[in-house]
């Protein structure tokens, strides 16, 4: 054999063992497994609600390639630890012994009440200072302010987040007397001891890192105007300008993997008057890779939405049609022609099943730009994996693989403010 064969021999048998390496780093056993996804956790296109319009997707350009392969991952949830209640416990100024509950651990300190819970192996961390329900990000909701940024520890840029929906004060009874309808006002109240946009960025960034929950990760954050309605109608008068009274700041923290924000994972924290901590809300979690799998094209995947057969990630929102306010008949919608203008990678959360366990994912997902002729810019995400690397499955049943598995762990003792290394001393009012 010459010597130039057996160098061309050696150099191949090199080259093999280096991508069985590589392979073998994406994944225990150097393939990835078939996923098993959870089939209703998006979603095929589905009958809007009546009446309803002939949609037409149209390109404008021809759709870019994003590459033949993505990394999926896993999200793992934090295992929370006394040490970590009592960070979270002495930033938030509470006192008093967490309680074990079925799913974690609560903390009930006069009107405020403060859980920890695992499901599905993702731990959410939810604090309420009246004890009601925390704000969640991605609720429909009023104006926002701010500009586009990005966070790490100690930086303070804002950008557009949704609020949660007003509270409606209760309709007065009809009075005795038929009175003059009253001028609504459309002005927006000043806030009041409220702290400006950069402001609750700034308290809420350092409440969050004293929770120690965005060390080590990379973050987008936001801030936007949430507040209530405090509006009296004359009965039978139409009430169309309700003027909102803004009472606090939402800041959310978004996560950013390769470069792509995660809205599912996020934290939120609403900052009301005089700095105060109304309600934090978050999802504590890290995302581990699970192996490389294969992507069906951009244009495959525009022409499932195109015929009605795409795998949606989430609820999709429906473009407006007509002015507004206009009087509809039932079948007398116009055609809509939905223009596709670019296409970009997303990432989004997805249940699945492993090894009998419950697992949420990070899956590649398309994300389509979208707008109607005249109407704004919007996303449509669909899941970009390759057909043959998933499988779909039925929802875990209550109690079975979806009840989730909790850890056990040991009793928590009572935290006092002002214990806990680290903690201020509570102040006056």
């Amino acid at each position: 054999m010459s010597t130039d064969r057996r160098i061309r021999l050696v150099t191949v048998a090199v080259a093999a063992l280096a991508l069985s390496a590589c392979g073998a780093a994406g994944h225990p056993s150097g393939t990835p497994g078939v996923l098993a996804l959870v089939e209703n956790t998006g979603g095929a296109a589905e009958p809007a609600i009546y009446p309803q319009p002939t949609v037409t997707y149209v390109l404008d350009r021809p759709l870019e390639n994003l590459g033949p392969v993505a990394t999926v991952r896993t999200l793992v949830g934090h295992d929370v630890t006394t040490a970590d209640l009592g960070r979270i416990i002495g930033a938030l100024r509470m006192h008093g012994a967490p309680v074990r509950t079925n799913s974690g651990w609560e903390l009930r300190n006069g009107d405020a009440v403060l859980t920890d819970s695992t499901n599905s192996g993702l731990t959410a961390i939810e604090y309420s200072s009246a004890g009601g329900a925390v704000a969640i990000p991605g609720s429909v909701g009023g104006g926002s302010a701010g500009s586009a940024g990005s966070a790490t520890p100690g930086s303070t840029n804002s950008s557009t987040a949704v609020t949660s929906p007003p509270t409606v004060s209760p309709v007065a009874p009809p009075p005795t007397s038929s009175p003059r309808p009253t001028a609504i006002p459309t002005t927006l109240p000043a806030p009041v001891d409220l702290p400006s946009a950069d402001g609750a960025v700034s308290i809420a960034q350092a409440l969050l890192n004293g929770f120690n929950v965005l060390s080590g990760q990379q973050w987008t954050h936001g801030v936007s105007d949430a507040g209530g309605v405090a509006v009296s109608c004359t009965p039978g008068a139409k009430c169309t300008q309700i003027p909102a009274t803004v009472t606090a700041r939402m800041v959310t923290f978004d996560l950013v993997v390769d470069g792509v924000s995660v809205p599912d994972v996020s934290w939120s924290v609403t900052v009301g008057r005089r700095a105060s901590i109304d309600s934090v809300w978050g999802t504590w979690a890290r995302p581990v890779s699970a192996g490389i799998y294969r992507l069906r094209s951009t244009q495959r995947a525009f022409d499932d939405l195109r015929s009605g057969n795409a795998r949606y990630v989430g609820p999709q929102p429906l473009p407006a049609v007509g002015a507004p306010g206009a009087s509809i008949r039932p079948g007398s919608q116009p055609a809509i022609v939905i223009h596709i203008t670019g296409v970009s990678l997303g990432m989004a959360q997805w249940d699945g099943v492993e090894k009998a366990q419950p697992v949420v994912y990070l899956l590649p997902t398309y994300r389509f730009h979208a707008h109607v002729t005249g109407g704004s810019s919007y996303g449509i995400e669909l899941l970009a994996l390759d057909p043959a690397t998933f499988s779909l499955v039925a929802a875990p049943t209550p109690g079975g693989v979806g009840g989730g598995w909790v850890p056990p762990v040991a009793p928590a003792p009572a935290l006092q403010p002002g214990k806990v290394p680290g903690t201020p001393a509570p102040t006056a009012g």
